[in-house]
Parts: C-alpha cells; structure tokens; sequence
C-alpha cells in the first residue's frame, strides 16, 4: 500500500483520534507524576473529548449527505443542540399527531431528523416503508430507541425478543420457540379462558349499567388483557384484575388478589410505561451521573414496582407449570434455561416484556375501539346488526349467546372494526427503525449513507392521504371489507403489527382476545360517550399520550346501557 494512496490516508485518518487520545493520555500521567494538577486536568479533559469529537465530525458528514432531503429546522436553543427532535415530549400528548404527523405534511413522506448526533430518515410513505422493513434490504433492527422498553422488561435493562438484532441466535431461539404458542390450534384449545375473561368483563359493565354510573373501559379492558396473559400465556387461573375492577365500579375496597404481588398491576404497568417513554424520547438520563436526579430516582423505583408484579407472575407461573404443558410459558422458560436454546436469553425479560405487551396493546386497542363506535352510532348499528345475524345480540326479539371460537372468523364487520381501530389508533403508533449498513442504501431515489436510522412512525404512516385518501383521519370500517380489502398495498400501508419477519409474535392471541371480548360487549351492551369526561371521538383522541404505546391518559369514559330482551309472562 503506498504511503500517499486514498486507502493509507483513510486508515491513518480512521487511527488518529485513537492515536491522539494515547498521547494526551500520556501528558496526563507525566503532568500527574509531577503534580502539575492544571496540565492533567486539561489533558484528561482533552482525551475525554477527543472521541466526542470525531463523533461530532462524523455526525456533520452524514448530516451533510442527506443536504438533498427536506426536513424540520430548529425553532429554538434546545433544537439547534439537540436536535429538531427534541420536540418528541411525552407532556405534548400525542405528539405523533402534533408533531409527527405535521412534518410529514410540510416536508413529504420522505425527511431527515436529527436526535443529538444521531441522523434519521422518517418515511410515511408505504412502499419505501416497505422496502425498508423487508429481508431484502437487509438493515439490521435499530436497538438503541428499545432501552426504556427494556428497562421496563427486566431491571438490569437486558435486551428481549423485541429489541434483539434479527441476526442475534437468541431472538431467532426465543421467536421460534414462542411461535407455537400462538398457533390457531392452541389457541382454540385456550380459547375457553378468553371467552371465561371476557364474559366477566361483561359482568363488570353490567354492574356500571345497571348504576348508571359512567365506565373507564380503557381500565376494564386492561384487567381484561390481564386476566387473558395470565391464565393463556402463564398458566395463572385468576389474577384477580378482573374482580378488583369490579370492585371499584361498585365502590367497594377490592379483594385480596389472588396471586401475592398482584395488586394494583395495572395501575403499576401504567406508571412504568410513562417512566419508559422519557428514557426512549430522554436517552440520557440512562447515564449513570443522571441518577443523581430525583425525577429520574423516583422512575426507576416506578419501574422496581413493576418488577415486583412481572416477579409475581413468573412465580405463580412457575409453581403451575410443573412441566412442559407447551403452554407459552413453560416454552419461554425451556428455551431459556441454560443450554435451552435460547442463547442467552433471560426469562426475566422474557416473560417480562410478553406481560407488558399482552396487557398493554389489546387493551388499549379495545378501549380505542368502543370509543370510536360509540361515536359512530351508524357502525355500531351495523354492527349490532351483524351481531344479531349470528344469535350474539342480545335483543327485545332474543337472548344473546356466548360466541364460539369459529364464530370469530364470520365476523367480517366486526373484524373490520377492529382493523380499522387499530389503523386511527395504532398502539404501536412510534413504529419501529432500521440502520443503514456498511455502503449506505438507496431509498426511493434518496442516497442514505451508513449508520442513518430509518424511522417508520406506523400512526403517521396509518394517517398518510397519500396512502388512504382524503378521508385518511377519518372512522371507515368500510374500507376494510370486501375481496381487496383497502386496496391492493394495503399490506404496506397497515403496519398495526408492524411489518416483515420483526412483526408481533402474539398477534394471533391479540386478535382472538379482541374479537371474543368486543362480541361479548357489543353484543350485550349500547355505549355512548359520558358527557364531562370523554365526551366526543375529538376528546378521546385529544386525551392520548405516548408512553411508550399510544394510550388515553385520563382513561375512555364511556356510559353502558344493557340490551335486554322482552322477558314473557
């Protein structure tokens, strides 16, 4: 290699930031040795930032390639530092909307962001989205954006089937080894336990209706959720989130829970998911010297209370499953087990993150739903009509029955409810990000060089005009129904679970869960907004946050009334 060749002075520039840090390094020691403690300071000082700085040059450059790109400009001191990212603040509510949703307006489908020194493309567009989610590109999962949602799964912050590298043996042990467990055939065979969840939630609208009382269904669905993860996914008979629920709609003090460990647990998961959401949208305060704050003390206690109850579950979990039942817990903690497979793995963080998933995103889902059909009397009434077609309404004409589990795949409005819920109201709604490999990449006809975050934010994408129509904000089940259901990419353009081979795991307990309890409430059950608390589908969506998922802050209010049938004499 010739000493004035590109490749020579690319290695040697590629060296000198190390080579610089060695010799300041060194005029520290001899400062030191001869106490000239002004001199070491500043040549520590020096070797500290040496680094910093080559990240800071390296940071310009790729900034500098994406010069072609539209995007953001900074509005004011913290942005021009941090970076037009900073205005991503979980108190702004929903700033997928408010922010988000605005820039994609202004600048296109296609824009670059910049988080501190780390550069962003953010594509709402659905084939590019497409494109960069697939085995074909071949960009590895950004894992940097999981830490707070890994903090939430496990104390010690260790990575999980969600945030693992596709390349990484364990995420492929751990996926391969859940995959069964969510199969049709075992969920048929558990399906009698979610049909058992949904029928007591049933029971506690019941005790709200018959009060005239105004609901939080955003609660009960979570107790719901709850109560189908533990007895489904853990082998758990009652978690007692349900009865606890119950409870408190009546007014009375809530029993003890069943399970040691499990009170309060929703209550618990809420909080943590607020605490997880500053350290994705705050990555620093993960540094050590942040600690010495007190808001960040107090989260990580927050995040402690959480464990307790994940702690709780595996516990109970355990002393139930004295074997391999093929139950998606005893597969969990088989292949987690030292020399089980999974690489690695942790069943802490496991089963950690699985709980937290479970609860959160269906419930949510469902509450989003019965919001939205409670302020869409016309689809209600559709749906009731479907409902009624299938003997699940109850009726002045007749009773309801209990859905069947091949009920659930004869319900295509109500599926489209569903699908359509989660397009408005993904829980997802930050999506997901990819980086950029070793040669940069190509992105609809942008160059993208190496180490760029490809940022697909699902709610942007699911409220895109380009990718909908004019009526993109607005509640269509419609658009769901029919041999092409929303049009022929409608695959690129609906990412509720997101898209390619990273897509949910427990998608199909998710959508068994949702069908079986929105039949059962629907079925029995009229809602309409409770006025002075969620009063409009404009209140609702004005009342979501991010934490983590897109959820209601101050809950969904809703006023049931029971659809009984003509009792003869």
């Amino acid at each position: 290699m010739k000493p004035g060749s590109p490749h020579m002075r690319a290695r040697l520039t590629a060296a000198a930031p190390a080579a610089a840090t060695v010799a300041t390094l060194a005029v520290a020691a001899l400062a030191l040795s001869r106490r000239a403690w002004g001199m070491a300071a500043l040549a520590l000082a020096a070797a500290a930032l040496g680094p910093l700085a080559a990240r800071v040059a390296e940071a310009a450059a790729t900034w500098a390639a994406l010069a072609a790109l539209p995007g953001p400009k900074p509005v004011d001191l913290s942005q021009r530092f941090i970076g037009c990212a900073a205005a991503l603040q979980p108190s702004l509510g929903n700033y997928m909307e408010s922010v988000i949703c605005v820039w994609a307006k202004t600048h296109g489908p296609i824009f670059k962001l910049r988080a501190f020194l780390r550069a962003m493309v953010v594509v709402t567009d659905p084939e590019a989205a497409t494109w960069a989610l697939s085995r074909a590109a071949g960009l590895a999962k950004s894992v940097e954006v999981y830490g707070g949602i890994n903090l939430l799964s496990d104390p010690r912050g260790r990575p999980t089937l969600l945030s693992r590298p596709t390349d990484d043996p364990a995420w492929r042990a751990v996926r391969k080894a859940v995959a069964p467990a969510f199969a049709t055939a075992a969920l048929r065979e558990r399906w009698p336990r979610v049909l058992a969840a949904a029928r007591e939630a049933a029971g506690v609208v019941g005790v709200a209706a018959a009060a005239g009382k105004p609901l939080d269904v955003d609660a009960l669905a979570a107790a719901e959720s709850l109560q189908v993860i533990a007895s489904v996914g853990f082998n758990i008979e009652d978690a007692g989130a349900i009865a606890a629920e119950k409870a408190r709609v009546a007014g009375a003090a809530p029993p003890p829970p069943p399970v040691p460990g499990l009170d309060r647990a929703v209550d618990k998961l809420h909080t943590a998911t607020r605490v997880a959401e500053q350290y994705i949208v705050k990555p620093w305060i993960a540094w050590p010297v942040a600690r010495l704050l007190p808001s960040v003390r107090a989260g990580r206690a927050a995040l402690s209370d959480f464990r307790t109850t994940v702690d709780a579950v595996l516990a109970a979990a355990d002393a139930a499953t004295p074997g391999n039942d093929g139950s998606l817990f005893a597969r969990i903690r088989e292949v987690c087990r030292p020399g089980g497979g999974g690489c690695g793995a942790a069943l802490a963080s496991e089963a950690g993150l699985i709980f937290f998933a479970g609860v959160d995103t269906s419930s949510h889902t469902l509450a989003a739903t019965l919001a939205l059909l409670a302020g869409h009397p016309a689809a209600g009434d559709r749906l009731a009509a479907e409902l009624e077609g299938a003997g699940l309404l109850a009726s002045p004409r007749a009773r309801a029955r209990d859905p069947a589990f091949p009920d659930l795949s004869r319900l295509p409005y109500l599926a489209a409810c569903l699908r359509e819920s989660m397009r408005l109201i993904p829980v997802a709604a930050g999506g997901t990000g990819r980086i950029v490999g070793a040669g940069g990449a190509t992105l609809a006809g942008h160059k993208v060089p190496e180490g760029v975050e490809i940022w697909v934010p699902f709610y942007a994408l699911h409220r895109s005009v380009a990718a909908w129509g004019s009526d993109a904000s607005s509640f269509n089940p419609d658009r769901f129904l029919g041999p092409d259901p929303a049009g022929p990419d409608a695959a690129r353009r609906f990412a509720p679970w997101s898209l390619g081979s990273r897509d949910c795991a427990g998608r199909g307990l998710a959508e068994v869960n949702l069908a079986t309890a929105l039949a059962c409430l629907w079925g029995r059950f009229s809602f309409a907004f409770a006025e002075g608390k969620t009063g409009s589908v404009a209140e609702f969506e004005a009342g979501l946050e991010m934490a983590v998922t897109l959820q209601p802050a101050a809950g969904v209010w809703l006023v049931a009334t029971e659809r009984r049938p003509v009792v003869e004499e």
